[in-house]
C-alpha cells in the first residue's frame, strides 16, 4: 500500500505542483512538490521506531492492521485536499502534514511485516519468506504508476477533465479497507503470543537498541 501512494505521488508531481505550490516560476513549484515528496521519506526512520513499538507492546497484528488504514487515509486525503487557490497556505502545509504521516506509515509498515512474516515462518524458510515480502513490493509501484498512467492518458487526451488525478488517491480508500480485513484474519505470532503469556514482553524497547 506504501508503495502505490509513492508512486502515484511521484506520476502526479508535475500536476501536485502548480495545483498546492504556486509560483511565478514553474519550476519553483516542482522543486516544492519533490521536497514534499521526500518529506515521507525522512520520517520513516521515525515511523519505524513508533510502530515498531508499539508492535513490541500490543502484538504485530493489530499494529499491522492500524498501519495499513494509516495510509490508506492519508492518501485519499491527498485526493480531497483543494488547491492553494481554494484554501491557501492551509493546501501545501496540510499536504507536508499528510505526506509525513505516510512516511510514518510507510516505515512502520516495512519493519512489522518483516517481523510477522518471519516469526510466522519455519527458520528454514526465512530467507525464502524475507525475500518474497521485499520483491512484492514492486507489485506496490507497478500498480501505482498503471493507475496514474491510465489517469494521465485521460486528462492529457482531454484538458477538461482536469482533476482525475484525484481518483488514484481515493482508490487507496477502498485498497485499504480491504487490506486491512484481510490483515484482521492474520493470526498473532506464536513467538510474541509466548512472550506475553510469560510476561516477557518489553515495556521499554526502545533504549534496548
Amino acid at each position: 500500500m506504501q508503495w502505490y501512494d509513492f508512486a502515484l505521488y511521484g506520476a502526479f508531481a508535475t500536476v501536485i505542483g502548480p495545483l498546492f505550490f504556486p509560483a511565478q516560476n514553474p519550476s519553483t513549484a516542482m522543486l516544492a512538490a519533490f521536497a514534499t515528496y521526500g518529506i515521507a521519506l525522512v520520517v520513516r526512520p521515525v515511523g519505524a521506531l513508533i510502530f515498531g513499538r508499539m508492535a513490541d507492546l500490543r502484538g504485530r497484528r493489530a499494529v499491522f492492521v492500524l498501519i495499513i488504514l494509516i495510509m490508506a487515509g492519508a492518501t485519499a486525503a491527498v485526493g480531497l485536499l483543494p488547491g492553494y487557490a481554494v484554501i491557501g497556505v492551509l493546501a501545501p502545509v496540510t499536504l507536508i502534514l499528510l505526506r509525513a504521516v505516510q512516511g510514518l506509515a510507510a516505515g512502520g509498515e516495512l519493519g512489522v511485516a518483516g517481523v510477522l512474516i518471519l516469526e510466522g515462518a519455519p527458520i528454514r524458510r526465512w530467507g525464502q519468506m524475507g525475500s518474497w515480502h521485499t520483491s512484492t513490493l514492486a507489485l506496490g509501484l507497478g500498480f501505482g504508476m498503471g493507475v496514474a498512467s491510465v489517469l494521465l492518458l485521460v486528462e492529457f487526451s482531454d484538458p477538461s477533465q482536469a482533476g482525475w488525478w484525484r481518483l488514484a488517491f481515493l482508490l487507496a480508500l477502498p485498497l485499504g479497507l480491504i487490506g486491512g480485513l484481510v490483515r484482521r484474519r492474520v493470526t498473532e505470532t506464536s513467538q510474541f503470543l509466548a512472550a506475553s503469556q510469560a510476561g516477557q514482553t518489553v515495556q521499554q524497547p526502545i533504549p534496548r537498541l
